[in-house]
């Protein structure tokens, strides 16, 4: 997360609003398994499916690491 902490009554601190790069990080795992369920579902091959699922990887970590890069402060 975003590693701002707001406080929870009786719970302890709560974890920030979820970040562009939180989503980001989840987006690759998610793209393998789709791309792992498409390549059991339908006719596409496991290497296509991996393929594809690796440059939509790229363009997320491109997008989140030289076009909008995280900011100090």
């Amino acid at each position: 997360m975003s590693g701002e902490t707001h406080q929870r009554h009786g719970f302890g601190p709560r974890p920030g609003p979820v970040s562009r790069y939180d989503l980001v990080l989840w987006l690759i795992p998610a793209a393998f398994v789709l791309a792992l369920a498409l390549s059991t579902l339908s006719a596409i091959s496991t290497h296509t499916a991996i393929v594809g699922a690796s440059l939509l990887g790229l363009f997320a970590i491109v997008d989140a690491v030289a076009l909008h890069p995280p900011r100090a402060g």
